[in-house]
């Protein structure tokens, strides 16, 4: 595995936990946590595969993501 990809996984547990500290500070609820904490995680890099046409997104060709994400709302 190159470092690009932990790079990247890192960046994927910051941006979940951004998202959940945010929806925690606006006082959401715990669904709704959990959703701002995974759409602030994969958003971007699901509308930017949708833009260039690449099918399955990144985040659905490997679940390392998902798991990542789950331990950063988690830990949050």
């Amino acid at each position: 595995m190159e470092w690009t990809y932990f790079l990247d996984l890192f960046g994927t547990f910051v941006f979940a936990i951004s998202g959940v500290l945010t929806a925690i500070q606006k006082k959401f609820d715990l669904v709704g946590t959990l959703v701002i904490g995974f759409v602030t995680a994969i958003g971007g890099g699901t509308v930017r595969d949708i833009l260039i046409g690449r099918s399955p997104v990144g985040w659905i060709q490997d679940n390392n993501y998902v798991y990542v994400i789950i331990i950063a709302l988690i830990g949050s």
